[in-house]
């Protein structure tokens, strides 16, 4: 039981870790995305973010990996659902700022979700 709970708090904490970083997407878009030449303004705090962004998809594709198997409880699902919601609605913003896409099995759940439309 201490082994689920444990696992249930580091989900709820990567939920709200991983939310706020998309969020934070579109405000670097605005001040840090591509310029009229089509590149994208060089900044320690862009690149800052590209460093941090693979580490983000490396705790999205473990996220998605306890979602396949069950491990996320009906809210945590639900939340997991609008997360995937939110990172698809802000593929423009990570096209701009020239960070990697998620994982082809990611994107194929992004596609299914907003078929969904959930």
């Amino acid at each position: 039981m201490v082994e689920k709970t444990a696992l249930s708090r580091k989900i709820d904490s990567r939920l709200r870790s991983l939310r706020s970083l998309f969020e934070a997407l579109t405000w670097y878009a605005e001040h840090y995305g591509a310029s009229s030449d089509g590149h994208a303004t060089r900044d320690a705090n862009i690149e800052g973010l590209r460093y941090e962004w693979q580490d983000t998809l490396d705790r999205l594709d473990g996220l998605h990996a306890w979602y396949l198997a069950g491990q996320l409880s009906p809210e945590q699902a639900a939340q997991y659902r609008q997360l995937l919601v939110l990172l698809a609605e802000q593929s423009p913003e990570i096209r701009q700022l020239g960070l990697k896409m998620p994982s082809e099995a990611l994107l194929a759940s992004l596609d299914r979700t907003a078929a969904l439309g959930s």
